[in-house]
């Protein structure tokens, strides 16, 4: 085969548990493989977690202001409807038709 054909192969290291003697038996080399494949999958988990969570607070938190906003506004609407605008002001005309806000009814309530 031609050099430009060739390509340098990947060397994966083997994996030694404890000791440096080679893994004989079948049921090491399972339990490893499986040891393995649980940290990564645990440490993607975590990685993943750690930037959605972030966002996650974040929409919780604008989620209960837009509840609170609302919450107020029908609380207000409640309180407005036992009362009318002329409770709030007097609006009055003169004689050539100008309106002038008489004065502002301050009520204290309790």
């Amino acid at each position: 085969m031609h050099k430009i054909y060739s390509r340098p192969r990947i060397r994966i290291p083997r994996v030694i548990t404890g000791t440096k003697r080679k893994m004989r038996s079948e049921k090491t080399k399972k339990m490893t493989t499986l040891v393995v494949i649980l940290i990564i999958a645990f440490s993607t988990v975590k990685l993943i977690l750690d930037a959605v969570l972030p966002i996650f607070d974040t929409l919780c938190e604008n989620r209960a202001k837009s509840i609170a906003t609302i919450v107020s506004n029908e609380q207000a609407t409640n309180v407005m409807r036992q009362h009318t605008y002329d409770e709030l002001f007097t609006i009055e005309k003169d004689n050539n038709r100008q309106c002038h806000y008489d004065k502002i009814k301050c009520h204290s309530y309790q």
